[in-house]
């Protein structure tokens, strides 16, 4: 038997078929295109991402197929913030707008001003960010009056995704967390929350839980596929919530660091955790897993950025092998786009600080890095400070091809850094999540058994990155009023 994991990215589509053991047997890949026609404006084509889904569904039951043998789940996971209108025929009345569209933001400054932000984030977890999809529809509420109007639901990709295979609007309790309306206490729509933006949970799809099988199929779902057999789909969860999962993060000593186009640090833990300033997220992995963190904007986009500007720089570990300043004094503040944790600012600008005539292109490279790094730090101490403390610390996303920037994090943290060669986390994780979901394991435990032995990285710790660390942290401080006019005079200029 072989099994199907689909994460829909911003960027890429993947299928990974895994066999019985969990070792990947063939990877799938559509590339999915976002649409920026105004500033702050970030959105897909709902219908092109469904089609891209079935098209690796069709070419993975082709090529199971051909080896004679079956598909025995296919499980989802999916980015977290997204929200599309769709009407009483199911037809979308927007495109699907992504967590980086900002077009909400003068909603959650408002709400971060008059304490109902703060309110509804202790009831869902879900800091007041612009990603959020309540903010959003708050946005389409005042602004797109016939779309609201309209309007049958409003609903996540995943669940545009599921009313297409089942016929069902129908939401992962994970997706749902994400979404700034979920009570992550009760599993229920948030009434509070819902009041903000004058609907009832019927305008909704139904939460379920992320280990929710479901074996009927619509029969256009099974043409055009091809399917000619039971299959089981399993519901699933967000990628972030996977990616702990598939990284072995099972407990709250055990924190997972992603770092891909943005970056994130994670803790699972048996109950919600709420931070009282507002500056974490709590959401939900499945029954008594709850999974605590920060989320930044700013990883590694800010050194494709680099590498764009900078195009004779293609591989950092070449580029940097002959580079040992470890205090150069050069100082990066990574914020090209804003920050989500821990100051949830999209008003946050990136700034080089204590730049001299005799700092190269290495030492800016070096301090971008660092910077990024500096970020994936900031979080991680707020989450010793308010859980425990973090023993074991495992890694993922695309910069572990560098170990260069393994070990200068490993340094910065004072941690080792674990690896674990199991491919595509949020994969991984959507693979572990349907064997238990479908029975092919008993507890959470067993998937131990799936993985394999970590790479072990540690780099000594250096006195002076704690000093740039708070240079960075005063940094920011300082200059937070600056950057805000900064970015209105670049909203002005647009």
């Amino acid at each position: 038997m072989r099994y199907l994991s689909i994460d829909i990215g911003t960027t890429t589509i993947k299928g990974v078929i895994y066999d019985e053991d969990g070792l990947v047997t063939q990877i799938l890949e559509r590339k999915s295109k976002t649409i920026s026609e105004r500033s702050g404006f970030m959105e897909q084509e709902p219908d092109a991402i469904i089609t891209h889904v079935f098209e690796i569904i069709t070419e993975a039951l082709h090529l199971v197929r051909v080896l004679h043998d079956r598909i025995g789940f296919i499980s989802f996971s999916c980015y977290m913030h997204s929200i599309i209108a769709v009407d009483a025929e199911g037809n979308p009345l927007t495109c699907c707008i992504l967590w980086s569209d900002s077009r909400c933001q003068e909603y959650t400054e408002q709400y971060k001003q008059n304490g109902m932000g703060i309110r509804i984030y202790k009831n869902t977890g879900t800091p007041v960010h612009p990603m959020s999809p309540l903010y959003k529809i708050m946005y389409i509420r005042d602004n797109e009056k016939a779309v609201y109007a309209k309007a049958k639901k409003f609903v996540s990709i995943k669940a545009y995704l599921f009313q297409k295979l089942i016929g069902e609007y129908v939401v992962d309790h994970s997706i749902a967390s994400a979404s700034g309306m979920f009570n992550i206490h009760t599993l229920q729509w948030d009434a509070e929350a819902l009041a903000q933006i004058g609907i009832d949970a019927s305008k909704l799809p139904t939460p379920v839980p992320t280990t929710t099988v479901y074996d009927a199929c619509l029969p256009a779902f099974k043409d055009y596929v091809g399917l000619d057999y039971p299959l089981k789909l399993i519901i699933g969860a967000s990628d972030g919530c996977l990616a702990n999962l598939g990284s072995h993060g099972l407990d709250v000593h055990t924190g997972v660091i992603t770092i891909g186009t943005s970056g994130a640090v994670r803790i699972v833990s048996d109950k919600p955790i709420i931070d009282e300033q507002g500056r974490l997220f709590t959401y939900i992995l499945a029954e008594n897993f709850f999974v605590s963190g920060g989320a930044i904007t700013n990883g590694g986009l800010v050194f494709e950025w680099f590498k764009n500007t900078f195009p004779e720089i293609s591989d950092l570990d070449s580029y940097l092998s002959d580079y040992h300043s470890k205090a150069n004094g050069l100082l990066f503040l990574p914020f090209l786009n804003g920050e989500r944790a821990p100051y949830w600012n999209a008003n946050l600008r990136g700034a080089y600080i204590g730049i001299q005539n005799n700092h190269t292109k290495k030492d800016f490279l070096f301090s971008t890095i660092q910077g990024i790094c500096f970020a994936i730090k900031d979080v991680f101490i707020i989450l010793q400070t308010l859980l425990s403390k973090v023993d074991t610390v495992y890694a993922n996303g695309g910069f572990i091809k560098s170990n260069f920037w393994i070990l200068l994090l490993s340094s910065i943290l004072n941690k080792e850094i674990h690896i674990l060669d199991q491919g595509d986390s949020a994969c991984f994780g959507a693979f572990l999540l349907g064997m238990k979901a479908s029975g092919g394991i008993a507890s959470w435990k067993d998937c131990d058994r799936f993985f394999k032995e970590s790479i072990v990285y540690k780099a000594e710790s250096l006195s002076v990155y704690e000093r740039m660390f708070e240079l960075y942290k005063k940094s920011i401080m300082q200059n937070e009023k600056i950057m805000a006019d900064l970015s209105d005079i670049q909203s002005e200029s647009r």
